[in-house]
């Protein structure tokens, strides 16, 4: 069959983004001539119905970019930076592997490979002694008690790098590892995955007695999986529904490794980013600049904060922070200063230094103030740091921007409400008692007090759900103000 005389593949449907047709996009970016997509076709007939988008394009990326098996193309009129397979990679590579499953079996066994330090990447098919390794993996990589027991082959053969034990290879950790690879890349940045269990359960204290964690079991770190997850084709500028980065959640989540491996990819591959990009830098720009959609928050905002899965403000990390502030002192002071680093506001005019006094980082909060943050600005409302403080509830932080940075805490905001107030409305007994007795705070027009008072009431009516505990305080908060009134009408 010539190819001139091929009209097989005529009626094929077009990929609406790519605009190429399974034949087309194999024999563009594949380089296989239109004879051996026909022989193919033959060996393995669904080769041709192949959506391109969502299988033949991962699978190609794989074999060009961990299997290192992409040369230049010698098509004529094809663009110059186009790459195609290896003739030797052709000569082995079945045709079924384009219909392999690749997000749910090759890619996490091969990560498993590379994990452990057994062959992987172009030694699979073009090692000087033996290059039928990839016919052995794709043969045997399905099922975890077969690939396991080729993994132990493999590292008596072979050996093993990055292995320094002499436990065997278990299907256990295979499944374990396969389990963590597919939470995907978010989870790995989260650094959410030591909470999870071989049986499926979480945050639960019977698996927790009786099981290890997957990642005690697959022993791999998250800053390990974020590293394999971009090498097999994760996307490391991948954000959330509400637009917070895989930078942001390693920062928040205190994943300091996996956000070194985030910026340290994103530097070496500077994928993703448009062509005519001239950041030298980007992972370093990304985790210094990137503005989260829903709030224009930087990653050193979340820094400062601390996030969990599904909480937020639960306490920032000094060690992310201070790794933040030194890639950008060592090489993007063209892009952005430290100073204005450490000031930058997100879309409601709220700082760094905010955000850390409201989730109680004293530590972060003296990082802050040591680095010249600014503690006079307000945001938008008219808040300024003795608002978030006070809001926050930690008293220690209060204490040290009042006496260390002489931070105001008898200001209103445009609303004419004070720190004393924020505290009264987040139920921040420790601090209201502070502002008044050591800080002399004036309760101006009684607001707090009227306000303690009407918390009291809405607790008591049964309108607010509220625990019993939280009621209590409300009520010996408001207890506060009686007895401020009653020493003031002793004097």
């Amino acid at each position: 069959m010539t190819e001139s005389s091929n009209s097989s593949f005529a009626q094929l449907p077009v990929d609406v983004e790519t605009s190429l047709s399974a034949i087309h996009y194999l024999h563009v970016y594949g380089g296989y001539s239109l004879d051996e997509i026909h022989q193919m076709h033959t060996t393995f007939p669904p080769l041709l119905e192949i959506d391109v988008v969502r299988h033949l394009r991962p699978k190609m990326r794989f074999l060009k970019d961990c299997l290192e098996g992409g040369v230049a193309s010698t098509v004529t009129n094809s663009k110059s930076t186009n790459q195609v397979l290896d003739p030797k990679l052709k000569s082995v590579l079945p045709a079924s592997f384009f219909g392999a499953r690749f997000e749910r079996t090759i890619a996490p066994r091969h990560a498993f490979l590379v994990h452990l330090g057994l062959p992987s990447g172009r030694m699979l098919w073009d090692d000087a002694n033996d290059s039928s390794l990839l016919a052995e993996f794709l043969l045997q990589h399905r099922k975890p008690k077969q690939f396991a027991a080729l993994c132990n082959l493999w590292r008596r053969t072979y050996g093993a790098s990055n292995i320094d034990n002499n436990l065997p290879i278990t299907s256990q950790q295979v499944v374990a590892f396969d389990k963590l690879f597919q939470r995907g890349i978010l989870s790995a940045a989260r650094d959410d995955s030591n909470h999870v269990y071989s049986d499926n359960n979480s945050n639960n204290a019977a698996s927790k007695s009786k099981s290890p964690s997957l990642l005690d079991t697959a022993n791999v770190t998250p800053a390990q999986l974020v590293r394999y997850l971009i090498q097999h084709g994760a996307n490391a500028y991948e954000t959330d529904v509400r637009g917070a980065s895989l930078f942001h959640w390693a920062s928040g989540c205190g994943n300091l490794e996996g956000l070194k491996e985030l910026v340290d990819c994103c530097n070496k591959h500077k994928a993703g980013l448009e062509s005519n990009s001239q950041l030298s830098s980007p992972g370093n720009s990304a985790a210094l600049l990137w503005k989260a959609s829903r709030d224009d928050a930087i990653p050193l905002h979340w820094a400062c904060a601390g996030a969990g899965p599904k909480e937020f403000g639960i306490g920032g990390s000094v060690d992310v922070c201070n790794y933040l502030l030194s890639i950008c002192s060592e090489a993007e002071q063209s892009i952005i200063t430290q100073r204005k680093l450490i000031n930058a506001q997100t879309r409601d005019g709220n700082t760094v230094l905010m955000w850390s006094a409201w989730s109680g980082s004293l530590e972060i909060v003296k990082l802050m103030f040591r680095n010249r943050a600014d503690t006079e600005v307000s945001n938008r409302n008219g808040c300024t740091v003795a608002h978030w403080a006070a809001s926050g509830g930690n008293l220690n932080v209060c204490k040290y921007l009042a006496t260390m940075a002489n931070v105001n805490f008898d200001v209103e905001n445009y609303a004419r409400n004070t720190p004393l107030s924020h505290a009264v409305a987040y139920g921040r007994g420790s601090v209201a008692q502070w502002l008044r007795d050591e800080m002399q705070v004036e309760d101006s027009g009684n607001n707090a007090e009227n306000l303690a008072l009407d918390f009291v009431n809405w607790g008591e009516s049964g309108l607010g759900l509220i625990s019993e505990d939280e009621q209590a305080e409300r009520k010996k908060i408001s207890e506060l103000f009686r007895d401020w009134a009653d020493e003031m009408g002793e004097e």
